[in-house]
């Protein structure tokens, strides 16, 4: 996403910075599921459009940040990227000191969503930090999309507070440098750039704006058990989810507890890890495995079109 000059022709506030251009998406009518136990389910498609709402959130939240940082003249990416090591040593004291000790845990700030949210899609480095370095304190809990989707409306009137706290620092390019890395090397602030490119994409995407979004979800959340018929009849090939079925795939692994048993159950006791740090050729190899696996498989088209 890109801003020109014609964005900031005046000063604007705070707020109006963080100010969306049009109003969030519409979301069905609830029907998040209140299972948090270690049963293999699937998401649902409330779960997974509350899922594209905080997409569009994260996407809104680096808007406002890189105009903010236009305003005070400053380098291109500086801002955003002091504001990614501000998130991940706040994320670091969240994850320690949250109380998991109920059902579900409390939805943090956006900031510090944004890192456990990109963190947890890459689920073998999530768990090693969850199981070594919180010692399992978390219990496999990840998002309560119903917590989630009753703070919605809160997350745009809450953007001018994390301005404001950019606002509030040093001098950025005096900053000394936060900790970006995890313990056990994973490096947060890459994650959350990964996966900046895929919200980027879904907020382009506009599914929710679609008068087709129940049935373009509901074919989504189909098509990704499929894909996972793939995954568990094929072990060692690389298969490329397509966007929708990656949309499923994401929701699923932000409540680990119930993707890591829905797994091993698909695959005969196998965890499928989800590496979104590939390479364009394996990216371009894999996606053709998944076009003519899928195809063989089950007779219809892998990329399909979803508008």
């Amino acid at each position: 996403m890109t801003i020109t000059n014609s964005d900031i022709n005046t000063t604007p506030s705070l707020r109006q910075m963080a100010k969306p251009q049009s109003q969030p998406y519409l979301l069905p009518a609830p029907e998040i599921q209140h299972d948090f136990s270690q049963t293999a389910r699937l998401p649902s498609v409330s779960e997974c459009a509350t899922h594209l709402q905080l997409l569009n959130a994260i996407v809104r939240l680096k808007f406002a940040v890189d105009k903010w940082s236009q305003t005070k003249n400053l380098p291109e990416g500086q801002a955003w990227k002091h504001f990614c090591d501000t998130a991940v040593a706040k994320f670091l004291k969240w994850s320690e000191n949250v109380d998991a000790s109920k059902q579900t845990i409390p939805i943090p700030s956006l900031d510090v969503l944004m890192v456990w949210h990109s963190f947890m899609l890459n689920p073998k480095d999530y768990m090693r930090y969850a199981n070594r370095v919180l010692q399992g304190r978390l219990g496999g809990k990840g998002i309560d999309w119903q917590q989630l989707n009753m703070k919605l409306d809160a997350i745009d009137e809450d953007m001018p507070d994390y301005l404001a706290s950019l606002s509030d620092t040093t001098q950025l390019s005096n900053q000394q440098e936060l900790s970006r890395v995890c313990p056990g090397g994973f490096d947060m602030v890459a994650a959350i750039q990964r996966q900046l490119k895929y919200s980027e994409k879904m907020y382009n995407a506009k599914y929710l704006k679609s008068r087709f979004a129940d049935d373009i979800l509901t074919n989504a959340i189909d098509r990704y058990e499929k894909f996972f018929s793939l995954i568990a009849e094929n072990p060692g090939v690389g298969i490329a989810p397509t966007q929708d079925i990656d949309l499923v795939w994401h929701t699923h692994q932000l409540w680990p507890k119930s993707y890591v048993a829905y797994s091993r159950q698909r695959t005969n006791g196998r965890f499928v890890n989800h590496n979104d740090n590939l390479d364009d050729d394996t990216l371009e190899e894999s996606g053709i495995n998944g076009e003519t696996l899928f195809f063989e498989r089950f007779g219809t088209p892998y990329r399909i079109c979803l508008s």
